[in-house]
């Protein structure tokens, strides 16, 4: 199984980072994938998490994203959230309670 891809790029100037998450999103990468998160939001006060090309993702990054949210709102931080995965993937999201897919974004999925 493929590994994760973790594409970032910043604006010093406008305190903002754009995260592109790609791949294989589970419990074998969700610790490094917990620690850019973390270090995205105590340097940045924009934070775009892009969720796209996905192998595979299960609940540990799910959690992780939904804490990301939860989180950025309490400290006053704006969060983009974009996804794009299989009408499977979105239908499990949805049932589970744990729907990180933006209302905006619902139709991009493939």
């Amino acid at each position: 199984m493929p590994d994760f891809k973790l594409i970032k790029k910043t604006n010093k100037k406008n305190k903002s980072v754009n995260i592109q998450l790609q791949g294989n999103l589970t419990i074998n990468n969700s610790n490094n994938i917990k620690n850019e998160l973390i270090e995205a939001l105590d340097n940045f006060n924009e934070l775009t998490i892009a969720i796209k090309d996905v192998d595979a993702i299960d609940i540990s990054v799910v959690q992780l994203i939904v804490s990301l949210n939860q989180t950025c709102k309490k400290k006053n931080k704006k969060i983009n959230l974009s996804t794009c995965f299989s009408n499977e993937t979105t239908e499990l999201l949805e049932h589970s309670g744990l729907n990180i897919i933006p209302e905006n974004n619902k139709k991009e999925q493939s």
